[in-house]
């Protein structure tokens, strides 16, 4: 990146930024489209926003992002505020006007791409949103701008659902947006909403929350939510990215899973959202425009940083399934079983799979779902015993943390009695007993890490944090 006396500057405005990816957001664009621009961040103490606006404007900067806690304060310094801008209640980009600051929200644009990125629909369906704050305010005008046939609100508070319903249907016609409640939902079809989760709820360190949970709690006392209302999503964005799969996601990825649907249905995280609405941004003061395969690179470039993925191996019984989601919420990442999303990819067990197919055609299937799995980043994948069998798998083992479950055989075998639902205890124990001996080679061979597998899970958490922690600190140097 070059800086010379054509340089033009661009700037973060809020407090604090120590945290924003959005330097590294925009400097990448900068280069990679070799424009002459440098993008900083700037920390600005409450009450002096007015003086930072005006200085950055004398100063010839083309462009401001604003974050929290800002982006309502700075309105009335700004010479125009747009449609989407007003409507929100908030800006996030400022454009350098002949008369001064231009103010936009790029948010709802950035949702709208990341909608398309993940495979979601927008247009002529129902939306149900999950708040109604800023950021749900972005998916209400989103929803309208994309043409949804619908957009229903649901909220802790009634009084903010309803302002923001009453704006909606104020813009985009009457009948357009209304507030729900938990009885509603229940009386949907399954399968017939697109959900956008648009509030804090479940965001790290409190990740074990969900919103609609807690609006059921609200409703209906202590009573335990029925799990099937998650089966009433079609879709869902969460807006949230810390964990990078909330509970909500999870819970209605379990949903979609179970009703068979795992394969049209889409979810996704807010991190797409936070890349899309920046180059938003970055668009709104170069002027160029971003295609889909431009976005989908400029996200990878952004999800490159992030840790690889760790996936579990050993055999089975060897205790995958129980440590897999443990370590997944203590990490705060995704957990996918490989024989579970397999199961729903295919519509039948892996039994099934076996006996109609054969171990050829699994294999095959295995090696291909694995391949997309690898595609993500910083996930918690608990591999079927066989998976390094395959020439291909075990070359992506080499760019995840492979960590082999070395379990006993006698605690395997315990685990195993009784088990009807594995083809490959079929040919007896002598045969299993086989098999688990030639695997142990296969396990040391790929594997990066290994741990003791015993009765004590919790002991076994407590030795794995830190040494992933230490694997991973020593890979991103």
């Amino acid at each position: 990146m070059r800086v010379d006396g054509h340089t033009r500057f661009l700037g973060l405005i809020g407090h604090p930024v120590g945290h924003s990816l959005s330097p590294s957001l925009h400097n990448g664009l900068a280069a990679e489209y070799k424009d002459n621009l440098l993008y900083g961040a700037f920390s600005v103490e409450e009450g002096d926003v007015e003086a930072a606006l005006s200085g950055a404007y004398a100063l010839g900067y083309q462009g401001l992002n604003i974050t929290v806690p800002y982006k309502s304060q700075v309105m009335p310094y700004l010479a125009s505020v747009a449609e989407d801008g007003a409507f929100i209640g908030a800006v996030n980009t400022l454009r350098r006007g002949e008369k001064g600051w231009e103010g936009h929200n790029t948010d709802w644009s950035g949702l709208l791409a990341a909608m398309d990125a993940a495979g979601i629909p927008a247009q002529g369906r129902e939306w149900l949103l999950l708040g109604a704050g800023g950021a749900a305010a972005a998916a209400a005008y989103a929803a309208g701008r994309a043409g949804a046939a619908r957009l229903h609100i649901l909220n802790r508070g009634r009084e903010a659902a309803e302002a923001l319903a009453e704006r909606a249907n104020a813009l985009f016609g009457r009948g357009f947006a209304a507030v729900e409640d938990m009885d509603w939902l229940a009386a949907q079809p399954m399968g017939s909403l697109v959900g956008i989760q648009a509030t804090s709820v479940g965001l790290a360190p409190n990740a074990g929350a969900c919103p609609l949970e807690g609006l059921w709690r609200q409703a209906k006392g202590e009573q335990s939510m029925d799990m099937g209302l998650y089966g009433r999503f079609a879709h869902m964005l969460d807006m949230i990215f810390a964990p990078e799969e909330s509970l909500c996601l999870s819970r209605v990825r379990a949903a979609m899973a179970g009703s068979g649907r795992a394969l049209e249905g889409r979810v996704s995280n807010g991190l797409p959202m936070l890349v899309f609405q920046g180059m938003e941004a970055y668009g709104l003061w170069t002027g160029r425009a971003f295609d889909a395969e431009e976005r989908r690179h400029t996200l990878a470039r952004m999800e490159a940083g992030k840790p690889a993925n760790v996936v579990l191996l050993g055999f089975m019984g060897c205790g995958k399934s129980w440590l897999g989601p443990r370590l997944a919420q203590r990490l705060g990442r995704p957990f996918v079983d490989m024989d579970a999303w397999l199961e729903a990819r295919e519509g039948r067990s892996v039994r099934q799979i076996f006996a109609e197919k054969g171990e050829s055609y699994f294999r095959e299937r295995e090696a291909e779902a694995f391949g997309l799995l690898m595609e993500r980043r910083s996930l918690v994948i608990a591999a079927g015993g066989g998976l390094p069998k395959t020439p291909e798998n075990r070359r992506r083992l080499e760019e995840a943390t492979a960590l082999w479950i070395d379990t006993p055989w006698d605690l395997v075998e315990a685990r195993l009695r009784g088990d009807t639902g594995r083809p490959l205890l079929d040919g007896g124990w002598e045969s299993v007993r086989s098999l688990y001996e030639q695997r142990l080679d296969l396990y040391r061979q790929v594997s990066h890490m290994r741990i003791q597998g015993e009765e004590d899970g919790e002991r076994m958490l407590q030795i794995l944090l830190p040494a992933l922690a230490a694997r991973e600190a020593e890979l991103s140097r």
